[in-house]
C-alpha cells in the first residue's frame, strides 16, 4: 500500500484515481463497473454541471437515494466545489426529512427514482431537486435542463486544494435510538483521521472485491464501505435491492466478494436459519459435537457451507453497528470463520474500537484494541458492577451537532472527550468489553441495576423467537417478543396463518417457556415477571438497533 497523506478528501480522491486509474472502482450486482479513471472523469464532468446551477463552497446539499455508483460520485463531486454532503436515510419519514431539509438550510437534492416523488410532494421552498441517474445519463441535456442562466458560479471541474482539513465534509443525521435525530458534524480531518487508523487493522489487497449492503448514509458504511477500500485501490460493489438473506446470496454467486461490511442482524438471521438448527435438532450433529475433535471438524464444515453462501472467496466479515450474539460469534471463532468486530460512533466518523486482524488476544466478547490516535477513559457508573461509561477523544471526533449548542457542551467536555453514552471495561488484554448503553439501564425498586442487553442474548439463542427485548413493566421485568411463527407452526404441524394473528395459546406457551428457560440462568433480582407476545418485527434504526422508545 502506497505511503501517503492527505489534506482533505478531495485531494485523497483525487491521488487514489491517479494511482489506481485502471482497475475496478464502482459496480453493482447488474455487472456495470467503472475504473478508478472513469469514476474520477465522472466526478468532474458532475462538479462542473453543479456549478452551473450555482452549487459551490459552503453550500449543504442532500443525498436521499439508495446505494449506487452514483451516490459516490454525487458525494466527490460536491465536496469537490467545497460543498458539504447531507446524506439522508432513505426510511426516514417525510416529515423527517423535511426537518433535516430546513435545520441544515440544504440547497439542493439528488435523489433516486424510489424516493424523488417524496423529495418533490415536500414542496420545499427553493429547493433544487436533482435526479441521481441523470449521473449516467447518455444525454446532458436533462441535466442542463434544470439550469438557471441566472444562476451560474461556482468553481469548474472543482480543485482538490478546495476544502481544508477543517472544512465540514458531512452532517450526518442520525436515525437513533432514543427518537430525535440529530446533525452530527464531520470534517475532512475526522474521516482521514479514521481511515488512517483503519487501514493498519487489516492487509486489503487491490485484487479484492468489497460487497455493499448498508446505506451509505450511515457512516460505518460510508467510512469502512467505501473510504477503506478505495484507500487500498479496491472495488466495491452495489445491492440492487434490501439486503435480504435471499438477495444477499445471489448477489454474492455473482460478485463473489472478499469482504462483506454487515450488522450483526444480518449473520444472526443466517447463523439461526443454516447453522443452529443443525446443532440443536439433528440428533447426528448433536451427537458428533459432543466429541471435541469432532465438533472441530463439524463446525469447519459448517463454517464452509457460510462461506459458500456468500461466494467462496471472503476473506474478512466486518461487523459492526450492534452488538453481537454471543452464540453466533463463538461458532464464528470455532469455526475459523474470517471476522472482525468494530465500535464506533456516528460522532468518532465511525471506528473507536476493533481488531488488528489476526491479534490473539482479542477475546471473544469483546470489539478489540482501541485503534491508533484514539484515547479512550472510562468513568465509573456502578461501583458495584464494576461498569463504567466509555468516553473517547482523538482526531476523529466530532466537534458537535449542527444548530444544538447545548447537547455539544453536554455530550463533549471542554478538553475533547466524547462521552459516548456506552457502558463497558477494559479486559485484562486491553480488549474493549461492551455492557450496554447508560439511557437502556433499568433501575429496579430494590436499587438492583438491570442491564437490558445482556438478557436479550440470552433470549436470541431460542429457535422459537425472531427477537425480543426487555423492558420494564410496572417495576417489574418484562419480556417482548416476535415469535418465528414459521418454526412454531412446524414444530407442532399447525399452518403459519393460524397463530400468526397474536394470541395463539401455542405461542403464549413457547414464550412463557422461553421467559423460564432464561430466568434458570439469572440471578434472583433479574428474574423476567412476565412474556409478552408482538406480532410485528421492532422498528430498528439503520444498523439494527432496536428503536427502545417505541417500547
Amino acid at each position: 500500500m502506497p505511503e501517503l497523506t492527505f489534506n482533505n478528501l478531495n485531494q485523497f480522491f483525487e491521488e487514489i484515481c491517479s494511482i489506481y486509474r485502471d482497475r475496478q472502482c464502482l459496480g453493482d450486482v447488474s455487472g456495470t463497473v467503472l475504473t478508478y479513471g472513469q469514476v474520477f472523469e465522472k466526478v468532474s464532468e458532475l462538479s462542473t454541471q453543479l456549478s452551473s446551477v450555482n452549487i459551490g463552497a459552503g453550500d449543504r446539499v442532500a443525498i436521499l437515494a439508495v446505494n449506487s455508483p452514483q451516490w459516490v460520485i454525487a458525494y466527490f463531486a460536491i465536496i469537490r466545489l467545497g460543498g458539504t454532503v447531507v446524506p439522508i436515510l432513505t426510511d426516514f419519514r417525510d416529515q423527517d426529512i423535511a426537518n433535516v431539509f430546513a435545520e441544515a438550510r440544504v440547497k439542493a437534492v439528488f435523489s433516486c427514482e424510489n424516493h424523488i416523488q417524496r423529495v418533490r410532494g415536500l414542496r420545499q421552498k427553493d429547493l433544487l431537486v436533482l435526479p441521481i441517474n441523470f449521473i449516467f445519463s447518455d444525454n446532458p441535456q436533462e441535466f442542463g435542463a434544470l439550469e438557471d442562466p441566472d444562476m451560474v458560479g461556482g468553481i469548474p471541474h472543482g480543485n482538490s486544494a478546495v476544502g481544508d482539513a477543517g472544512a465540514i465534509a458531512s452532517i450526518i443525521y442520525t436515525s437513533g435510538t432514543s427518537g430525535h435525530s440529530k446533525g452530527v458534524i464531520l470534517n475532512h480531518a475526522n474521516f482521514l483521521a479514521n481511515l488512517d487508523s483503519a487501514s493498519t487493522l487489516m492487509n486489503i489487497q487491490p485484487s479484492w472485491r468489497f460487497l455493499s449492503v448498508l446505506p451509505l448514509s450511515h457512516a460505518y458504511e460510508f467510512s469502512i464501505g467505501l473510504l477503506f477500500p478505495l484507500r487500498h485501490g479496491a472495488a466495491i460493489y452495489y445491492l440492487l435491492n434490501r439486503p435480504t438473506p435471499t438477495v444477499l446470496q445471489r448477489a454474492c454467486a455473482i460478485v463473489r466478494p472478499e469482504v462483506v461490511c454487515m450488522v450483526p442482524l444480518l449473520l444472526e438471521k443466517i447463523y439461526k436459519k443454516k447453522v443452529q438448527p443443525l446443532l440443536t435438532d439433528n440428533l447426528l450433529c448433536k451427537g458428533i459435537i459432543k466429541i471435541p475433535w469432532c465438533e472441530k471438524l463439524l463446525l469447519k464444515i459448517l463454517g464452509r457451507k457460510v462461506l459458500d453462501f456468500f461466494g467462496g472467496r471472503i476473506k474478512l466479515f466486518a461487523i459492526g453497528g450492534a452488538a453481537l450474539n454471543s452464540k453466533v460469534e463463538d461458532f464464528l471463532k470455532k469455526s475459523e470463520l474470517p471476522y472482525l468486530l468494530g465500535y464506533g460512533l456516528t460522532e468518532a466518523a465511525p471506528l473507536i474500537a476493533g481488531g488488528p486482524f489476526g491479534d490473539p488476544a482479542i477475546a471473544t466478547g469483546s470489539v478489540g484494541k482501541i485503534i491508533p490516535h484514539v484515547e479512550i477513559r472510562l468513568t465509573e457508573v456502578d461501583k458495584a458492577g464494576g461498569i463504567c461509561e466509555i468516553l473517547v477523544r482523538g482526531p476523529n471526533i466530532t466537534r458537535g451537532y449542527l444548530n444544538n449548542k447545548e447537547l455539544s457542551r453536554e455530550s463533549i467536555t471542554p478538553d475533547g472527550w466524547l462521552k459516548t453514552g456506552d457502558l463497558g471495561f477494559m479486559d485484562p488484554q486491553k480488549n474493549l468489553v461492551l455492557t450496554g448503553r447508560v439511557k437502556n439501564v433499568i433501575v429496579l425498586s430494590s436499587g438492583e441495576n438491570i442491564y437490558p442487553e445482556e438478557i436479550e442474548d440470552y433470549i436470541y439463542e431460542f429457535l422459537s423467537v425472531s427477537e425480543g427485548l426487555v423492558r420494564e413493566n410496572n417495576g417489574k421485568l418484562e419480556v417482548l417478543v416476535v415469535p418465528d411463527y414459521e418454526y412454531i407452526a412446524a414444530k407442532y404441524d399447525l399452518a403459519v396463518q393460524d397463530i400468526a394473528m397474536g394470541g395463539a395459546q401455542v405461542v403464549l406457551d413457547e414464550i412463557d417457556m422461553v421467559r423460564r428457560e432464561i430466568n434458570s440462568r439469572l440471578p434472583s433480582y433479574a428474574k423476567i415477571h412476565s412474556g409478552q407476545e408482538h406480532p410485528d418485527p421492532l422498528v430498528k434504526t439503520a444498523t439494527h438497533k432496536v428503536k427502545r422508545y417505541l417500547y
